[in-house]
């Protein structure tokens, strides 16, 4: 369990994640990477065509490349997740990759005899990169460098639920082929527009992660019989699953449910599917918030080992949400009492011995497993 811990004086000098440290870039060749290096350099150059003359790839492994460059680079907005390519036909390896660029409203088109049709307009991408990069600086301004990894997550996390809206009309009528893509699907959609669907929720925590040095990678399947994009994350040289746009809630509290669970637990409603590209398996366990950051009913009348650290917390923040996860456990208002309210609770004795005293509210609302319980802190 955690340990009663003060966090550092914060501050805010990050050192981003480097780019050989992607995730689909280090399960590459280094043939491979060669090629990834490439494209990603033509990208951020808004350049339509790519030669891969030197390079013995096929057009079912080039395009599965580009796939992974697109999972692995979320920051790029402006590109199309559909790249074309020309091949030779002798020996079937591909020639030329022919890439779409968009400026949230106009996308280019291929002409079949010519090639990438330049249609989005190129001043407006590097006005929306420009804006994104100052939003992204802002963000982490606000994420102490120096916090451990998990409290750098958590922060992330919190503010896309507590920034980012669901776009559900975009949900509701998903673009059709051919069409130009809304930022609904991207990072400037989540970050600038403050409105996305779950590829966008996913890409901006992913890019968040990345500039604060903490990797992490999509992950897309489907979740209640629809097409759903999360995440992997890798937290002290583990990786979890997180979903923040199912923890996402009615925007009045922050919700934890699918935060750093391993890939059996986010498996009960989430359906993976690694045929695009591949993600890390997803085993580590000491950094779910249901055992983390949450106080845990073991019975009716005891709770986790981790009180002390909760109690630290509540204290540190001046109050806020005790968060209880109820494990499973069924709980009445003598439950509530013994392990919250009563002056006999191990977190009320605890608080004591720090010198403070919680008072609850005697009102608290429910999300499925865990109780939000209204508290304030008040020295003795």
């Amino acid at each position: 369990p955690p340990q009663s811990e003060t966090l550092p004086t914060p501050t805010y000098g990050h050192t981003p994640l480097a780019k050989t440290e992607y995730y689909q870039y280090t399960v590459m060749t280094a043939e491979e990477r060669k090629l990834y290096n490439k494209i990603v350099s033509a990208i951020e150059n808004l350049q339509s065509e790519v030669s891969a003359a030197g390079f013995s790839v096929n057009s079912d492994a080039g395009l599965a490349l580009f796939h992974q460059i697109i999972a692995d680079n979320p920051q790029y907005f402006w590109v199309s997740g559909t790249a074309y390519v020309t091949y030779d036909p002798r020996t079937q390896n591909v020639k030329t990759f022919m890439l779409l660029y968009t400026d949230g409203e106009k996308m280019d088109t291929i002409d079949s005899k010519t090639g990438p049709v330049a249609v989005a307009d190129r001043t407006k991408i590097a006005a929306q990169r420009s804006a994104l990069n100052q939003k992204i600086q802002q963000i982490l301004s606000a994420i102490p460098a120096n916090y451990p990894e998990v409290e750098r997550e958590k922060l992330i996390h919190d503010y896309i639920v507590n920034h980012v809206t669901y776009d559900n009309a975009t949900a509701a009528t998903p673009t059709p082929a051919g069409a130009t893509l809304p930022h609904a699907y991207d990072i400037y959609g989540a970050a600038i527009e403050g409105k996305a669907v779950c590829e966008g929720y996913a890409k901006l925590f992913q890019y968040l992660c990345y500039c604060t040095g903490i990797n992490a990678t999509q992950i897309t399947g489907t979740a209640k019989g629809g097409g759903h994009m999360w995440n992997a994350v890798k937290i002290d040289g583990d990786w979890y699953e997180i979903d923040v746009t199912w923890d996402d809630g009615d925007g009045q509290l922050l919700y934890y449910r699918y935060f750093n669970l391993t890939h059996s637990q986010m498996a009960q409603d989430h359906a993976s599917d690694d045929t695009e590209f591949p993600f890390p398996q997803c085993n580590g366990t000491k950094y779910r918030y249901a055992d983390y950051y949450a106080l845990k009913v073991l019975s009716p009348t005891t709770v986790s080992d981790n009180y002390k650290f909760v109690v630290d917390r509540l204290i540190a923040d001046g109050g806020g949400y005790l968060i209880l996860y109820r494990n499973g456990v069924t709980m009445n208002s003598d439950s509530y009492n013994a392990l919250v309210y009563y002056d006999t609770a191990l977190i009320q004795q605890y608080a004591a011995q720090r010198g403070y005293r919680l008072d609850f509210a005697y009102s608290y609302t429910i999300y499925t497993e865990f109780s939000y319980i209204p508290c304030t802190v008040t020295k003795r």
